[in-house]
């Protein structure tokens, strides 16, 4: 099976959490599964799916204590993608049972995203931004500030 390119890979799930509404990840008593980038240097990965059962085929090994975690899409924009940039921990994109998927940039997700749902015509209530062309042009001052 041919790997699916990035740009691809990507744009599969943010179909899926805007047709969904929801984010997948795994989390513990302990807090939220993260693993060393294998793209970046010292930067911490953690990984979302679009999927439950894509979230808890890696709930085994090091991450057995973990389950699969929902967030609204909403939430996942507004609080936690801007809370990784902060911390600099990067975003994994459906990763598979080897731990592999795409890595990419917190805020370029986002902006990805909201992109999407706009052109979706989705409605998508936040509870920081009035809707989503607010949260895109929050975003992109934010980003304008790198």
């Amino acid at each position: 099976m041919t790997p699916t390119p990035a740009s691809e890979h990507q744009s599969a799930f943010i179909n899926r959490i805007i047709e969904t509404g929801t984010v997948w990840a795994l989390s513990s008593d302990e807090g939220f599964a993260t693993s060393e980038s294998d793209e970046y240097e010292d930067v911490e990965v953690l990984p979302f799916w679009s999927e439950e059962a894509a979230a808890a085929v890696l709930a085994r090994d090091e991450w057995a204590e973990f389950k699969p975690a929902s967030l609204p899409l909403a939430e996942f924009l507004e609080k936690w993608l801007p809370g990784m940039y902060s911390e600099d921990v990067v975003v994994g994109i459906d990763w598979d049972a080897e731990m592999t998927g795409t890595e990419t940039e917190p805020l370029d997700l986002a902006l990805a995203v909201a992109e999407a749902l706009k052109q979706s015509g989705k409605p998508l209530a936040f509870e920081h931004h009035d809707d989503v062309d607010d949260y895109i042009t929050q975003l992109q001052g934010a980003m304008g500030e790198e």
